[in-house]
């Protein structure tokens, strides 16, 4: 089932294609919020970071009348499916109209789609290899912090760690630091301090992101926003991985460097935290 602009549809080959300009000029931006348990969580940080997008972007609507409808749909789309595994919801949002780079109108479309995934990953905590790309560089600027229609730097990021054969790769700042990866925001672990690169790399401001540095801090851990270089990022006790439909991943191996099981603990401890504070929100019947 996909929700198109309120109208329901069984299939995307049934949704009224017409002009796009997200498909034309990449206007247009997204968001991915994770169901856990037959409900999607943390989904206010996903609508703030969205809201940011569409007054970024000129886009205009009554946001609270369209935040609603939008929600209703997601919850008709999740009441319509047969069970309540694990699953993802995409909101796809675009202006409308015609023009070519000057738009004629400001108004919004929107799309909801639903996927099935094959794990909780909240409670399987997974492990990661890592390589390099080093085909583009990112800069940071307000487009970068929110997620557009446009990731072709993410797209062929992840191919490059397609045809290496490791599941993501290190994405590298102008100045040659450490950003983050093609999916995720990165993170390392030394003792009871964790550092992460500062949004000024060019990094996404992940919804994920945000929710673990205040999980550390409420944890007693130091949290820093800083430069990392790929020595330090080499020398780490430990190296995890963060995004909204992942939740926290460890790094298993990055170049020659294999850390082993037990540098995970502290990783594994966050990822059971971000698990219970999940739980807590489903059990409660919240979103947020």
């Amino acid at each position: 089932m996909i929700i198109y602009n309120g109208q329901p549809y069984s299939s995307l080959a049934e949704v009224p294609e017409g002009f796009n300009r997200s498909f034309r000029y990449g206007d247009g931006l997204f968001e991915t919020i994770r169901v856990f348990r037959g409900q999607t969580v943390f989904t206010d940080a996903h609508f703030d970071r969205l809201r940011k997008g569409v007054v970024l972007l000129g886009y205009t609507c009554d946001w609270e009348s369209w935040k609603q409808e939008v929600l209703a749909g997601v919850e008709q789309i999740l009441a319509h499916q047969e069970s309540a595994g694990p699953g993802r919801i995409r909101l796809h949002v675009w202006r409308e109209g015609t023009g070519a780079y000057a738009p004629q109108e400001d108004g919004m479309s929107y799309l909801i789609e639903y996927a099935v995934l094959p794990t909780e990953y909240f409670e399987e905590p997974g492990t990661v290899h890592l390589s390099d790309f080093h085909g583009m560089t990112l800069r940071d600027s307000p487009l970068s912090r929110i997620k557009t229609a446009s990731a072709l730097p993410y797209v062929l990021a992840a191919r490059q760690a397609r045809d290496a054969g490791t599941d993501d790769v290190v994405m590298y700042a102008e100045d040659g630091t450490v950003a983050e990866t093609s999916s995720s925001n990165l993170f390392i672990l030394n003792k009871q301090t964790v550092m992460t690169p500062p949004l000024s790399s060019g990094c996404l401001e992940g919804t994920m992101r945000r929710l673990v540095i205040d999980i550390c801090q409420s944890l007693s851990f130091v949290v820093s926003e800083e430069a990392i270089s790929a020595k330090t990022l080499k020398k780490a006790e430990a190296v995890f991985l963060t995004n909204s439909i992942r939740g926290i991943r460890a790094v298993r191996e990055y170049g020659h460097v294999i850390w082993k099981d037990s540098a995970w603990s502290k990783v594994v401890f966050l990822q059971k935290s971000l698990l219970k504070m999940a739980t807590q929100l489903t059990n409660q019947g919240k979103t947020v």
